[in-house]
């Protein structure tokens, strides 16, 4: 553990049980699951008015 804790991320599939890195995965739902170890990108995340506060 390089800083001293443990992190998890869960992941969902989509109604037909493809996960996001599986061909044919429901890229609508793209956006409501983002990938945590990326920086944020306030502009486009779906929080982004709350962020904005």
């Amino acid at each position: 553990m390089p800083f001293g804790f443990n992190a998890f991320q869960l992941v969902l599939s989509d109604n037909d049980g493809r996960m996001p890195w599986d061909d044919g995965y429901d890229e609508r739902l793209r956006p409501l699951q983002p990938a945590l170890y990326l920086p944020l990108d306030v502009k486009e995340s779906p929080l982004a008015a709350e962020a904005a506060l």
